[in-house]
């Protein structure tokens, strides 16, 4: 039950940043009670006048809405003016959040390394620890894994130091999160149960979340029947804790199950109660469940549910209503100004009509795609898009309009060492130089600036031959 890697999914711990104290993440929208003994102190203001103000006690839903941005903003105006650092921190980190919830990713981020400067002045560790976190998504986001690892292991390094598990649970299970596509089913099982061994003697609310990557990790390894009981429990604890991404993301993961096990039709008559706002069936609860309905009016939530609808038709092989799906989170994103969501909208569609030979579309939307992967700074998605882009161009019999995408990404790759990158750019050049004389000439042109590939073709082969090109990317 192997299910792919989203980019809003990578938004999520930005989602659940300090989600305990206000509203950094759905839940602290709705649930702010701090009574609770397992918030750190830390993750609440110690302001009376600020905490009288967001209703810090008040256990009623509250949307995040623009009236909750509002008291917020007012709210740091009082930390700022009293001089209050810590207090300060918490609620740029809560204000992030909520920005990014409105779709607003770049303002949020700028503000998270606010909050992470305050903190630092401020001594406040398990709040620097949890936006640590946070900001991973950022790198994410930008498909540099590196980063993202760089950061999270300096958050549980530093939930380690200060004896943090608050943030140890959490940074353990970002960890795993970002083991899981790499492939290190073991690292990522390890590190899961670890996290969701802290949540449970300490009474988190993470384990929803955690057991929702669980799931997915037992899905990874083939485990489907043990995926699927994890996935129904991750949604049973998301709907007590009113976390309603992992709600969602959960129940996402478990229609894509119910596909793979070849119950098409109970995966699409859930989804569309979802897609009719009717979660009687799921959530029992009337004051519950009407308050994760408002939730879930807002953009960043309803991407998140159209990303997962879009995977069970996937699975489902119903591609055109996919490509539909995928259509309706690009107009959301770009509604909101979600890069994010735009870029991988269109590159989604872009695979999809590809496949369905509707060519001159596609190169459309790889080239859409390209351009606001380019303005998100993206070069690991941008490489990836305009490979698709240059191998339909050769498969269609346009190969020389294909040549400076894959020079440019040639030179890209060569310069940082990218090997694999290069080579897959190689290979897309081998298929545009079919004609044996004109890949001679090409290779001759080629062996004083790339004398890696022709050492590899050496080790192939004495006599040059064309690659095989995929017919689809």
């Amino acid at each position: 039950m192997r299910k792919r890697a989203q980019l809003l999914a990578v938004l999520f711990p930005c989602l659940w940043a300090s989600w305990l104290f206000l509203s950094p993440a759905p839940a602290t929208a709705q649930d702010r009670n701090t009574t609770d003994p397992t918030i750190p102190a830390e993750m609440t203001p110690s302001d009376p006048d600020i905490r009288t103000l967001l209703g810090i006690d008040n256990q009623s839903c509250k949307p995040n809405d623009t009236a909750w941005t509002e008291k917020l903003e007012k709210a740091l105006e009082m930390a700022d003016a009293r001089g209050l650092i810590g207090d300060k921190a918490l609620l740029e980190a809560s204000l992030a959040s909520t920005v990014l919830v409105q779709g607003n990713a770049d303002q949020s981020f700028l503000l998270y390394r606010k909050a992470l400067e305050d903190s630092i002045t401020a001594n406040r560790q398990v709040l620097r620890a949890d936006i640590l976190i946070s900001l991973s998504s950022e790198s994410q986001m930008k498909g540099d894994h590196q980063a993202a690892t760089r950061l999270l292991t300096e958050a549980l390094s530093l939930s380690e130091k200060n004896g943090n598990l608050y943030g140890k649970a959490r940074a353990l299970g970002e960890l795993a999160k970002l083991k899981l596509p790499e492939g290190k089913n073991g690292d990522a099982e390890n590190l899961l149960g670890h996290a969701l061994d802290i949540d449970r003697l300490n009474g988190y609310k993470f384990e929803a979340v955690h057991l929702y990557y669980k799931g997915s990790y037992q899905g990874f390894v083939g485990d489907e029947d043990a995926a699927m009981q994890t996935l129904l429990e991750a949604r049973t604890k998301a709907v007590a804790a009113k976390d309603t991404l992992t709600f969602v993301q959960a129940e996402n993961a478990y229609a894509f199950g119910l596909v793979k096990k070849g119950k098409t039709d109970e995966a699409l008559r859930q989804m569309d109660m979802f897609h009719r706002m009717e979660f009687a069936e799921f959530i029992p609860d009337v004051a519950i469940r009407t308050c994760l309905q408002s939730y879930l009016q807002l953009p960043i939530a309803r991407l998140i549910w159209l990303e997962g609808f879009a995977n069970v038709l996937e699975a489902a092989n119903q591609k055109e209503r996919e490509i539909e799906v995928w259509n309706e989170v690009f107009s959301t994103s770009q509604g909101i100004g979600l890069l994010a969501g735009e870029s991988e909208a269109k590159e989604k569609v872009a695979n999809l009509e590809n496949q369905l030979k509707k060519n001159e579309d596609a190169l459309r939307d790889y080239r859409t795609a390209a351009d606001l992967y380019r303005k998100q700074g993206s070069d690991a998605f941008l490489d990836r898009v305009e490979i698709s882009e240059a191998v339909l161009l050769v498969n269609v019999g346009r190969g020389k309009e294909a040549l400076p995408i894959v020079e440019e990404i040639t030179s890209y790759a060569k310069r940082l060492n990218l090997r694999q990158l290069e080579f897959r750019a190689y290979i897309t050049l081998s298929g545009i130089y079919q004609r044996r004389e004109n890949w001679t000439r090409h290779v001759a042109r080629s062996k004083r600036r790339r004398p890696w590939f022709i050492r590899a073709l050496s080790m192939k082969n004495s006599t040059i031959k064309p690659f095989t090109l995929p017919t689809s990317p």
